[in-house]
Formats: structure tokens, sequence, C-alpha cells
């Protein structure tokens, strides 16, 4: 389907619900392939995904994904600071990070 950008007459409704439709579709489109390549790109360093988007972090989180469980688990960036687990003693987070050094090992 080509629209004229010059021509000022209105689409018809129908033309018009079809054209909101599909851009509708490939903005969702394009956007799961950015993610798809995000989200390989970070199983690929061995980093976890941030983003965003509460949706995304639900929806992959949902999908499941081979590979470096650790790497590939969706983190929503928004949540990144939410205080989950409160550490006020400094000799509480030293004995924290020397008793699980291997798994601390990226921070």
């Amino acid at each position: 389907m080509v629209f004229d950008v010059f021509n000022e007459t209105p689409l018809d409704k129908a033309t018009y619900d079809g054209w909101v439709e599909q851009s509708i579709n490939r903005t969702i489109a394009n956007r799961l392939q950015d993610v798809g390549d995000e989200l390989v790109m970070a199983n690929r360093l061995g980093i976890p995904y941030l983003t965003e988007s509460q949706f995304e972090s639900e929806l992959l989180s949902k999908v499941g994904v081979e590979g470096n469980a650790s790497a590939t688990t969706p983190i929503s960036f928004l949540d990144a600071n939410f205080p989950f687990l409160t550490l006020d003693n400094p000799e509480l987070v030293v004995r924290l990070r020397s008793d699980n050094a291997e798994m601390l090992g990226r921070f």
C-alpha cells in the first residue's frame, strides 16, 4: 500500500484503520527483533539483560532462554535500585562478600 504524503485528502476509515494496524504490528515486530538482538548480546557478554520496560522484563522471564541463566535473566532497569535486601551492617556486607566470592565475582 502506498500513500501520497502530499495528498491532503483524508483517508477513508477502512484504509486508515488498516494503516494504523500495520504500523502497530511493524513497531511491535521491530521492538521484538531489537530485544532479541540485545538479549543475544547480553548472553554472549555474560551479563544480565537490563530493560526499562516492565512488560519486556515480565515477557522475557516467562519465555525462558537457553544458555547462561544468570546472563539471560531479564532485569527491569527501573527496579534495579529497589531495596529488596537491606544491609545496614558493614561487617555483614563484608562477610557476605567473602563467603560468596564466586557468586559475587562480577561485582
